[in-house]
């Protein structure tokens, strides 16, 4: 579903946001009327975001652009031609995602999270990965953000 975003009043000088149209392949066209009660998570999404104009956004995108590179919060595409570090895809505007959908997805970062952590121990201690042979030691060991023990 992607969410398409027109202008409130184009001919205000200030262009904000606004939310009423959504283009998902036919199954919505617009929000429906939402009454204002407490944990209704459109409602809060539109409070919280449906003030900031399209220059806002920019801002901050630029913002999380800036703090992800200066945190090392990159990767890098090992054999592309460019073999410069790429920022992590991030979407300022948060998704709203059904329970059900969650929980699939929340299994699945468990699942890569737990695999993380577990390459990570081992990168830090054993080095198994690297003395098998599974990832050549010179990505992990000639990274920027490696930290060797002391």
């Amino acid at each position: 579903m992607s969410l398409s975003l027109a202008f409130a009043d184009r001919r205000a000088s200030k262009k904000r946001l606004c939310y009423s149209k959504l283009q998902s392949d036919g199954f919505l066209t617009r929000w429906p009327a939402l009454p204002r009660r407490s944990g209704n998570t459109i409602a809060t999404f539109l409070e919280r975001f449906g003030a900031f104009t399209l220059e806002d956004l920019e801002q901050k995108r630029r913002a999380v652009d800036l703090a992800f590179m200066r945190q090392g919060i990159t990767f890098n595409v090992y054999g592309d031609s460019q073999g410069a570090e790429r920022i992590f895809p991030f979407d300022l505007l948060p998704r709203i995602i059904p329970a059900g959908e969650w929980e699939q997805i929340e299994r699945g970062l468990v699942q890569r999270i737990t695999a993380l952590n577990l390459f990570l121990h081992d990168i830090y201690h054993e080095q198994r990965i690297l003395k098998d042979g599974v990832i050549p030691p010179f990505y992990v060991l000639s990274a920027k953000h490696f930290r060797r023990s002391s």
